[in-house]
């Protein structure tokens, strides 16, 4: 987590939860882009040298320092617009993410521990909204098992 210090610069800073420590699957199409993103960094800090300052980020400027939140949200809103999509908020990915997951009938318990949340809860709290209309299913499924016990 990055905290701002009233201009004085950027701080980081433990995550929120123990939870928010932890390792998500991506795919290979995102591995790739990520590896050359960080190739692309080396050729950078070699090129600088000393100049360079690693901090060991994933989204940083060109010689190595914290990159200023509101730039990030400036090329995404360039790249949103550009794209003719609708302008979002950064963390507004996140819900897409978890919104599009749960509308796909995932489990509540994976989407939870997928965005780090304590307790199913909390997921359910914020996305219950999002969950496919079941009560068809259900009303079968109750019906069904009636019939079986007769």
């Amino acid at each position: 987590m990055i905290i701002q210090l009233n201009c004085k610069g950027y701080l980081l800073s433990t995550p929120k939860t123990k939870k928010s420590k932890r390792q998500v699957p991506i795919q290979d199409f995102l591995i790739k882009a990520l590896t050359a993103h960080k190739e692309h960094q080396e050729t950078q800090r070699k090129r600088l040298g000393e100049h360079y300052q690693d901090q060991n980020l994933v989204i940083c400027t060109e010689i190595g320092t914290f990159q200023d939140p509101r730039n990030v949200l400036r090329v995404m809103k360039r790249i949103s617009k550009a794209a003719n999509l609708t302008p979002i908020r950064f963390h507004d990915i996140r819900h897409t993410h978890a919104s599009i997951l749960i509308s796909e009938g995932v489990d509540v318990v994976k989407v939870q521990t997928r965005l780090g949340h304590s307790k199913p809860s909390i997921t359910l709290e914020h996305y219950a909204h999002m969950m496919p209309n079941q009560d068809d299913e259900v009303a079968d499924i109750f019906h069904n098992a009636l019939q079986k016990s007769r």
